[in-house]
């Protein structure tokens, strides 16, 4: 096995996916892969030993395996970056065990990775290890993206406010991408899902059911996603809105800035649309957190043996809010109601 540095990089970026493994669906996006290679140029200028995985390179065997080959190359006090640009999804009632259990997914090429499987593959991280994720996707719900759409449509705010955020790193086009410019949503429409979880339920349930539900990681993992659960992350001018947010705060990075700092400090210039996500996994480590992001240096204290530490996204106060009604959005009749984006500046 191949000697390692003690930084290890992942990027992962797709703009297309195998239609024959989505129904037909080749989910086409213009900015996946032109993410993956601006990561990739970040963290190779840090001194990481970066590999990256574009499109259909990127199958669910590749993806997984290079997970667990970073697991097991890195030495304690190392540190590991993942990150993922492409659609995300979610399957409902996966196994028939919870009526209301869902399993967020990355569509990789060749299909969908569970939630299960991606926890599974990190808790092959020892004791001592950093582990920083990124996931520039969606993870939308019951609400499909026409209310996303609508909100872009209709609001010169969400507009001007996605256009300003990618538009921030014009020359960072390095892919065969289409050159549009329009907004894209980086999730899967919920009639695909409904369809390619129809067609191949019992591949999904049997992965499922082979994947240990309760790995405990012993590495300490952030997490920082592109948005929330139930909303819909935006790819416009060539990068994801995140990811264009996230290289431009790290350029032009505030003093004494944190991994916390960088999260705040996107979170205040995103679209009301996208509410990025802070987590942390594993024995907790709050030098970590506190860390120059992608700091390669371990940070001088120890992690703590106490477990499922959580950072909490800062939610500031909104300036104003829009709603939509989404009874004809939502598929169960019980479930009318009104949708609610909050701007947060």
């Amino acid at each position: 096995m191949t000697p390692l540095t003690e930084g290890l990089a992942l990027h992962i970026g797709l703009n297309e996916i195998d239609p024959r493994s989505y129904d037909g669906w080749n989910g086409r996006l213009d900015a996946g892969e032109n993410d993956a290679l601006a990561m990739a140029e970040l963290t190779e200028s840090l001194g990481y030993e970066t590999t990256t995985l574009l499109s259909h390179q990127a199958t669910a065997e590749a993806v997984l395996e290079a997970i667990r080959d970073a697991a097991d190359r890195i030495p304690v006090n190392g540190i590991v970056v993942i990150t993922y640009a492409g659609h995300g999804g979610q399957f409902e009632d996966l196994g028939d065990d919870e009526e209301d259990r869902r399993d967020e997914t990355w569509l990789l090429y060749d299909r969908e990775v569970l939630d299960d499987e991606i926890r599974d593959a990190l808790s092959f991280f020892r004791a001592g290890v950093r582990v920083v994720v990124l996931s520039d996707s969606c993870h939308s719900g019951t609400v499909v993206r026409g209310v996303y759409e609508r909100a872009y449509e209709d609001l010169p705010e969400v507009r001007a406010a996605y256009h300003r955020v990618a538009a921030t790193l014009p020359t960072r086009s390095r892919t065969r991408g289409t050159g549009a410019s329009g907004p894209r949503l980086r999730g899967a429409p919920v009639e695909v899902q409904r369809r390619v979880l129809r067609k191949h339920r019992d591949q999904y349930v049997e992965i499922r059911r082979s994947v240990p539900r309760d790995a405990t990681p012993s590495a300490s993992l952030i997490l920082l996603s592109g948005c929330q659960d139930n909303q819909e992350s935006m790819e416009i001018d060539g990068h994801g809105v995140f990811t264009a947010a996230l290289l431009d705060h790290f350029e032009r990075p505030e003093p004494n800035q944190t991994y916390r700092s960088l999260h705040t400090s996107i979170s205040r210039e995103m679209p009301p649309t996208q509410s990025p996500g802070l987590l942390t996994l594993g024995p907790a480590w709050q030098a970590l957190v506190e860390q120059t992001p992608f700091e390669i240096q371990p940070p001088t204290t120890s992690p703590s043996p106490d477990a499922g530490a959580h950072v909490p996204s800062p939610q500031p106060e909104p300036t104003w809010r829009f709603e939509v009604d989404v009874a004809e959005q939502l598929s169960s009749p019980e479930r009318l109601g009104r949708l609610t984006i909050e701007y947060r500046p």
